[in-house]
């Protein structure tokens, strides 16, 4: 649901629960992304998810990527984001663009000259991000 919002809004994005823990920091280490995003449902997911954000900022390409998280368990538990690493949360799909957009000035401050979106107006557009097969 928050990724249809967020490819009207013009975001490129990448979905995949299936993808291996590899998959994820090979790409973000060798791919410029602003805003990584991850949704948890349920209290089994937060180790977890704890783990892979430190993994995800580790290994990032973006030394300020931005980490946004929803789910039902952040609505459970309102500073629970904050303590998983995450720069912001949402509850509500519809949100999640602006949300992400506001993320970006943050996530762009060591941005290479030249990285390429499509212009300056636009946001969240990666090019060349590798695909899922």
């Amino acid at each position: 649901m928050v990724g249809e919002f967020l490819i009207r809004d013009g975001w490129r994005v990448l979905v995949g629960a299936p993808w291996t823990e590899s998959d994820l920091l090979t790409m973000v280490g060798t791919e410029w992304y602003d805003v990584v995003g991850f949704s948890a449902g349920c209290e089994g997911r937060v180790t977890a998810l704890r783990r892979d954000i430190r993994r995800l900022k580790a290994a990032s390409r973006n030394p300020n990527v931005q980490v946004m998280v929803g789910g039902p368990i952040f609505q459970e538990r309102p500073g629970l984001a904050a303590q998983l690493g995450a720069h912001a949360v949402t509850t509500c799909a519809k949100d999640a663009p602006r949300l992400a957009r506001s993320l970006l000035p943050e996530a762009r401050v060591f941005a290479p000259e030249g990285t390429p979106w499509a212009s300056p107006g636009e946001h969240g557009k990666f090019v060349d991000a590798p695909r899922r097969a």
